[in-house]
């Protein structure tokens, strides 16, 4: 099983990586803003992929000398670094795009060619979504669910882009640079998200929820006389108690 959801995270990490290349490559070429700020949102799903691929790997690796809870807060160390790249470089987009929008229209615009990253993007994400929808049905597993959830995002981020490609195409100029705009504030989104997430993850949060249910569980096993405090945290897949 551990071998399976490796392969499937190795698969989905070559695929989009892929696509950050394409879309990068056509970006620049047709001056197109939209392109190049979706490609540094595959390059966002290809950190998260990659972390979640080392996570994967190291979950199994026995608790040493140094780590005696394992290493499992490699992973949302890997994702805090992870967000705060990605949420400088959204901002960067974001204020290239607002600059474009008051400067004299380029020399350059995309054109119906520059749709054809858009469109091989489309179809790796398709294709990463369908492949860990199948391997979560046979094994399961919150590291390809997350990358799940960031294939479906990638793929309505990159729809946004092509929808301002066409809009240059029908004599909207500024069709491109919006969608580059809404693109860079969805990657700021992602990325406070993830910060918030993995930063919560190393200060060790817990659900109090999820603490209540150990405490009645406890209670109610027969021969205990009381419940003192609870003491539960999380490193990568795994709850200590």
């Amino acid at each position: 099983m551990f071998m399976q959801k490796t392969q499937v995270l190795k698969i989905s990490l070559f695929a989009i990586l892929s696509a950050f290349a394409v879309e990068m490559t056509f970006g620049l070429i047709f001056n197109s803003l939209g392109l190049i700020t979706d490609s540094v949102h595959a390059l966002l799903d290809s950190v998260v992929t990659l972390v979640l691929l080392l996570a994967a790997k190291w979950a199994i690796k026995p608790p040493d000398a140094e780590h005696t809870y394992g290493h499992g807060k490699i992973e949302s160390l890997g994702g805090l670094f992870g967000g705060i790249a990605i949420l400088l470089i959204a901002a960067f987009f974001i204020y290239e795009a607002i600059t474009r929008l008051y400067s004299p229209e380029p020399e350059i615009l995309p054109g119906v060619l520059a749709i054809t990253a858009g469109i091989y993007t489309i179809g790796v994400d398709v294709f990463r979504i369908v492949l860990l929808a199948k391997s979560i049905k046979k094994i399961g597993g919150t590291t390809l669910k997350a990358d799940f959830y960031h294939a479906m995002m990638d793929l309505g981020s990159t729809i946004v882009a092509i929808v301002g490609i066409l809009l240059v195409t029908t004599g909207f100029y500024q069709g491109d640079f919006i969608a580059a705009l809404v693109l860079g504030i969805l990657l700021v989104v992602l990325s406070l998200k993830l910060i918030y997430r993995t930063a919560m993850d190393l200060t060790d949060i817990i659900s109090p929820g999820l603490v209540a249910k150990v405490r009645d569980i406890t209670q109610n096993t027969e021969g205990v006389l009381g419940v003192g405090p609870i003491l539960m945290r999380k490193s990568g897949d795994t709850i200590f108690l």
